[in-house]
């Protein structure tokens, strides 16, 4: 007689979805884990009504707690037209209804706030997730992941000895590379910290009967007084051994010669960085600037930066102020160094302040915005129209006699852009190097200040 066993089929043991309180963001995560429960069960689910009352089941109070509510209804009072909606236009009614409604807009924004943390090849996988969303080509993925690491990661990348790479995977490859040495680098050589040699009860009660020291298993003394322990007096010298000594700015600053001087062929290169670096420290300084609120003078420090792309005034003083604030026919968008958009993002506002700057007196519009620590910016089109005459070195300003030549400026039937301006829009030396070759090279000499050219 043959009998014939039927095994039951168990459920998988998913994870159960996390509920949906309807935030747009949370939409795709919990479609997500919705469907692999199904997928995972589908003896559990053997028709769409009660995959769609599953899904429901876990909406809880929110913005969509209207759409659920009407949706469950239907479905259990079995209504004819709700049975016929099939699983997958069930689907697409909930993406339409909860998900962003520009989901690679949404993908873009948060690429261009993602940073590296800790580990490049976490980053990596976190990038290509959001990168296959936005609809970038191969040149706009390079841009916003080498926005994403560190600058010294991404100079090191950039720098590198076979050239910088050209494709996003080699990029990626690249900065899992540099970061994975880097990271083994400070693992190597790390001292082993010294562990107490572990007993068990019976050994532990058999050494303090006979008066044995828990550390090397000798008699004679208590472990705090093993010689088999390192000394404090060692771990303080040891501690002092480990310390760098603080150089001087003169001595760092010999040590680096002396560094360069050793290097063959990376030694143009690193000089040509050295003075970008040097140029770009050099154009931006605080100088005093007195004006006044009704009869009182107030002093304070204004920015100057030759990299800033107009005259901007913090919110914070401009309400100080008591002034009356214009509104500008168009608003223009503000951007910050790094070229991510300003948190005020738009410029509306400007209010007019008479202040003066080394004994001479000026009336000039500001434009309202959030510009961080800073009071006052005074940038590039500013410098332009006065042309002072600027030591940076000494942070010295004067103005020569006043001489005005009038350009007028052709606009093209094709500037229609909207107007924007930058805060503070110092590039930096690498992005620099990778726009502009530079054909004359320099010795290290030229570039040493004449007061360090004796160390």
């Amino acid at each position: 007689m043959l009998v014939q066993v039927v095994s039951a089929v168990k459920e998988v043991k998913a994870a159960l979805p996390r509920a949906f309180m309807g935030a747009r963001r949370e939409a795709k995560r919990f479609l997500r884990e919705v469907l692999i429960y199904v997928a995972l069960n589908p003896k559990a689910f053997p028709d769409d009504r009660l995959k769609k009352l599953f899904l429901l089941s876990y909406m809880t109070n929110g913005p969509g707690e209207f759409w659920k509510n009407d949706k469950t209804d239907l479905l259990l009072a079995f209504d004819p037209e709700a049975e016929k909606v099939t699983w997958v236009d069930f689907l697409e009614d909930f993406k339409t209804s909860f998900e962003p409604l520009d989901p690679a807009l949404k993908a873009q924004l948060e690429l261009k706030d993602l940073k590296m943390m800790d580990r490049a090849n976490e980053y990596t996988y976190q990038f290509t997730y959001l990168a296959k969303q936005t609809g970038y080509n191969d040149a706009a993925q390079i841009v916003a992941f080498k926005q994403g690491l560190p600058r010294s990661l991404a100079l090191k990348i950039m720098t590198r000895p076979e050239e910088a790479p050209t494709t996003i995977k080699d990029w990626m490859n690249a900065a899992i590379l540099f970061d994975e040495s880097y990271k083994q680098a400070q693992e190597y050589g790390k001292k082993e910290e010294v562990a107490i040699k572990q007993i068990s009860d019976i050994d532990r009660k058999e050494y303090m009967a006979k008066g044995l020291c828990f550390q090397c298993g000798r008699n004679g003394h208590r472990i705090k007084d093993c010689p088999d322990s390192p000394k404090k007096d060692e771990k303080k010298d040891e501690k002092k051994r480990e310390e760098p000594k603080k150089l001087s700015k003169e001595e760092r600053f010999a040590k680096i010669r002396a560094l360069v001087n050793e290097m063959g062929e990376e030694k143009d290169l690193l000089l040509d960085l050295m003075e970008q670096e040097a140029k770009l420290d050099r154009n931006s300084m605080h100088i005093p600037l007195q004006y006044k609120v009704g009869t009182k003078i107030i002093e304070t420090k204004v920015l100057l930066d030759s990299g800033a792309g107009g005259r901007f005034i913090s919110t914070t003083l401009t309400q100080s102020l008591e002034r009356k604030w214009v509104q500008l026919p168009e608003k223009i968008k503000v951007f910050n160094v790094d070229g991510t958009a300003n948190k005020t993002a738009w410029i509306t506002h400007v209010v007019e302040l008479e202040f003066n700057i080394a004994g001479k007196g000026f009336r000039e519009n500001f434009m309202i915005s959030g510009i961080g620590d800073e009071e006052m910016i005074l940038g590039l089109p500013w410098l332009r129209y006065y042309n002072p005459a600027i030591n940076w070195e000494t942070e010295e300003i004067q103005f020569p006699p006043q001489r005005k030549i009038q350009i007028k400026r052709f606009r093209g039937v094709l500037d229609n852009n909207e107007p924007e301006v930058l805060i503070g829009a110092k590039i930096t030396a690498s992005q620099e190097m990778a726009h502009q070759q530079q054909t004359v090279k320099k010795d290290i000499d030229e570039l040493i200040p004449e007061y360090l050219r004796e160390y």
